[in-house]
């Protein structure tokens, strides 16, 4: 009976130090995949604020002038070059039409013709993106590619963060919106 009393002791003691041993683990191999994605996103964040407060920007949002929106779409295509991880970078007005797109095109960012712009309005991105207050900042869920209406191949999972604009008056003017590789988002978690 003692000899089974020590040994249960032992089993008991053995056991707890293993599911401590575990927990810790386990914590620790959370704590860097919440790494891998927080600081990807923060970056993006920052970025995006960036964007969305820049002077070409503003001084479209302010004067209407339509040659800032060129100025506008050398900027982002520069930034899209130099990040490499933007599939699409853009300025929307409050109508949900694409005033400015720049495509990555596999680190040739090529700034969309006018013609090919899009309406957006119905999308779910741009509608929740549009209710934030000013420096707030949408983070959509995975989802894959669409333009013109259908997903695009090959498929190309994305994360678009998105944050309103503002002209000097305070007035939401629409909002800037980045779309993620979420490749780059995956390709992270799984090296965790």
């Amino acid at each position: 009976a003692v000899f089974s009393g020590v040994l249960m002791a032992f089993y008991r003691t053995e056991t707890g130090t293993r599911l401590e041993n575990l927990k810790t683990q386990e914590q620790f191999a959370v704590a860097l995949k919440v790494k891998a994605i927080s600081d990807p996103l923060t970056a993006i964040s920052g970025d995006l604020l960036f964007f969305s407060q820049q002077n070409e920007l503003g001084d479209y949002l302010n004067s209407g002038n339509p040659a800032l929106l060129d100025r506008l779409g050398q900027e982002y295509a520069l930034a899209s070059k130099r990040k490499h991880f933007y599939d699409q970078i853009r300025f929307l007005n409050s109508e949900g039409i694409e005033r400015v797109r720049v495509n990555y095109n596999q680190g040739t960012p090529v700034v969309v013709p006018d013609a090919d712009l899009q309406s957006k309005k119905n999308r779910y991105y741009f509608e929740d993106c549009l209710r934030l207050a000013k420096g707030e900042i949408f983070i959509s869920p995975f989802d894959l590619n669409i333009e013109q209406n259908a997903i695009e191949r090959p498929f190309k999972p994305m994360i678009r963060l998105g944050t309103p604009v503002f002209d000097a008056a305070g007035r939401k003017r629409g909002i800037v919106l980045v779309n993620y590789f979420g490749q780059d988002l995956l390709d992270r978690l799984l090296a965790a």
